[in-house]
């Protein structure tokens, strides 16, 4: 593969911390990667990061606006 992926998605795992997750963000960022996001299933949370530091939080009744790819996707689907 000689391009990154435009996107990570990353669900978070019992074994996981969000820090460990915000972290591995970073690396993606580090490798091209234009948008990450960490999925949070117990909470219904969907963590969209931009880059290393900037992100916003989107709950299950939202529709979720990733300005870096360009794209809407409402949650109340994904959260069912």
């Amino acid at each position: 593969m000689t391009e990154p992926p435009l996107c990570a998605i990353e669900i978070i795992s019992p074994s996981q911390t969000l820090n460990e997750l915000v972290d591995k963000a970073g690396k993606y960022f580090e490798h091209g990667v234009r948008s990450c996001w960490i999925v949070l299933l117990p909470l219904g949370n969907i963590y969209v990061f931009s880059s290393p530091d900037d992100y916003e939080m989107f709950r299950a009744a939202d529709t979720l606006q990733d300005v870096a790819l360009g794209i809407s996707l409402p949650l109340a689907e994904v959260f069912e």
